[in-house]
């Protein structure tokens, strides 16, 4: 018997196992997905979906907040950001314009990041300069800023942080990535359109602007802003900036505050541009894998080495990470058919993997994965991003992951002196 068993075993870590995919609908109201998925410490899968209707100025403007129910094998609605913030008192309605802002949460274009066993997002709204003829230094006046939201999977209550001090997270700004330092119990958040960085401190609910990020990238709906922020095992942001990632410290004694430095990209390319799509993280996130647009590569980012290495030819928002095999996974679109390839990083090699039946549904707009959304059971989980995505995916691969079911980051000691040797403090390059 237990021949056999090792047996079984040793075929499915072979490849023999059958890989197959189920599409979910979310819901047929909240259908605009923009990222929004995540996982909690022990693997259940949240998503959250902005309302159907468009318009930034619609009343009917409300982000809401969905459990994946195992058992019943489909997405539950939790509540809405709207009806947690208007039950805190921190909701100006659209019926108070133009005499003041007001709140449009249309969107979740944040991962969804889990710290001591709490899943935290932020806002976002759907005015942008492709979509409406406005200059981007309006933007204030029309949108009072993005919220940041908390929930507990232990109570199942959502919760605005920021209704305590009756303030936003990002003043004036939409929210595109968040990324929580774990060593300092902090939430930071990148700002659409201007790009500014907003730091959120847990242990005090103190929320302050930190830093003009210089990402320098016109977004194809205007403003020049990063899809994701990167955070390294120490707490320090990583920024997309031509040839190089730009890192921004603002918590190390011994280093000017802020403190810019840069590692370059691994070769000369002609085009040097593009967003961050998609990031996962290795267990002790001293490894970080991104695939840069416009570039359309995979790169794994070595923070303790300062070094990135080119993993492969591209183009994909869907990187998922199984820890326990050490294997990257990505979703890429063609012409007839979606494709699902693996990264083994003990071995470097890449391989198409066959998706039984249909394979791979075509999505609205494009598959986005954010690293983590890895179940309890081990299977990949990605959103159907668009304005009417309203499904997510699942992909079974038949491997069983006895790890996932519970926290899989290992951060280390927090950080008191920093050990690594920087180059002289320069000016953010301009190319």
């Amino acid at each position: 018997m237990k021949f056999f068993l090792a047996l079984l075993l040793c075929m499915c870590s072979l490849g023999f196992s059958k890989v197959v995919s189920k599409q979910y609908v979310v819901d047929t109201v909240f259908t605009s997905i923009w990222k929004g998925m995540g996982r909690d410490a022990q693997g259940n899968i949240y998503i959250a979906a902005g309302h159907k209707i468009w318009d930034y100025l619609s009343e009917k403007k409300d982000c809401a907040f969905f459990k994946f129910n195992f058992e019943q094998d489909r997405f539950e609605k939790i509540t809405t950001v709207r009806t947690v913030s208007e039950k805190e008192g921190n909701w100006v309605p659209r019926s108070d314009y133009p005499s003041k802002p007001f709140d449009a949460a249309g969107k979740v274009h944040t991962s969804l990041r889990e710290l001591n066993g709490k899943v935290y997002f932020a806002t976002a709204t759907t005015m942008d300069a492709k979509t409406y003829p406005l200059e981007l230094e309006f933007y204030p006046q029309f949108f009072r800023g993005s919220h940041l939201y908390c929930y507990d999977p232990v109570t199942n209550v959502l919760q605005d942080l920021n209704a305590k001090n009756k303030g936003v997270f990002a003043p004036g700004s939409g929210i595109q990535d968040i990324a929580i330092d774990y060593h300092h119990n902090a939430i930071y958040g990148v700002g659409y359109p201007t790009g500014k960085v907003f730091r959120f401190d847990l242990s005090t609910g103190e929320c302050k602007e930190m830093w003009q990020c210089p990402d320098g990238i016109p977004n194809q709906d205007g403003g020049r802003v990063t899809r994701n922020i990167i955070i390294d095992n120490q707490g320090i942001l990583w920024f997309a900036n031509g040839s190089k990632l730009i890192a921004y410290i603002a918590h190390l004694e011994e280093l000017p505050n802020p403190s810019v430095t840069s590692v370059m990209f691994p070769y000369t390319e002609n085009n040097y541009s593009g967003h961050l799509l998609s990031l996962a993280y290795s267990a002790s996130r001293d490894s970080i894998y991104f695939c840069r647009s416009a570039m359309n590569k995979i790169f794994r980012f070595r923070v303790k080495a300062r070094k990135i290495d080119f993993i492969a030819d591209a183009n994909t928002s869907s990187l998922l990470l199984r820890w326990d095999l050490n294997k990257l996974y990505w979703i890429v679109p063609e012409k007839k058919k979606q494709k699902l390839f693996e990264y083994n990083i003990t071995s470097g090699k890449t391989v198409e993997i066959k998706v039984e039946g249909d394979g791979i549904p075509k999505p609205g707009h494009h598959w986005s994965g954010n690293g983590d959304a890895i179940d309890k059971f081990g299977n990949l989980w990605f959103s159907n991003q668009g304005v009417v995505g309203g499904t997510a995916l699942k992909i079974d691969l038949g491997v069983p992951c006895p790890t996932c079911g519970k926290e899989p980051f290992d951060f280390g000691p927090k950080p008191q002196k920093y050990t690594h040797e920087w180059p002289k403090r320069e000016e953010i390059p301009t190319e």
